[in-house]
């Protein structure tokens, strides 16, 4: 599937902003009806999808796209460009469902949850680790 960033950038925050807002009225008022909705959970479980739903679709990006990884070993080519995109879709994508699964199983630790997003980081350190071992030989 080709991505057609302005098209598919504008379609996306056309949408998810009215559907975020949705959500988190319904979040609100159904915590003020029944009290027993505790908000924090339920916004980290939406981050949480949010970024599941990046992730899922990260390695469709185009070579060279301003919302890649981007860096020496990733600029590379094509195959490093899709290998790293890979890479990142799935850490993200185990990254995101820990945060949803972690925020439902254990209320208590919510806060505490969030620590898994940052290690969505970690596909940039990877890329850039591959670019220093690739220049050395």
């Amino acid at each position: 599937m080709l991505w057609d960033e302005k098209a598919d950038t504008n379609s996306v925050l056309g949408w998810l902003i009215p559907l975020l807002s949705v959500a988190m009225y319904s979040v609100i008022f159904a915590a003020n009806l029944t009290g027993r909705i505790q908000i924090l959970v339920l916004l980290f479980s939406l981050v949480g999808l949010a970024v599941l739903i990046v992730a899922a679709h990260v390695a469709e990006l185009p070579f060279g796209s301003r919302w890649g990884v981007q860096d020496r070993f990733s600029m590379a080519s094509d195959e490093n460009w899709i290998h790293i995109h890979m890479v990142t879709g799935g850490i993200w994508g185990l990254c995101s469902a820990a945060v949803i699964l972690s925020n439902w199983l254990w209320p208590q630790n919510t806060g505490r949850m969030m620590i898994w997003l940052v290690l969505m980081g970690v596909p940039g350190i990877y890329s850039h680790w591959m670019g220093r071992r690739m220049q050395e030989h």
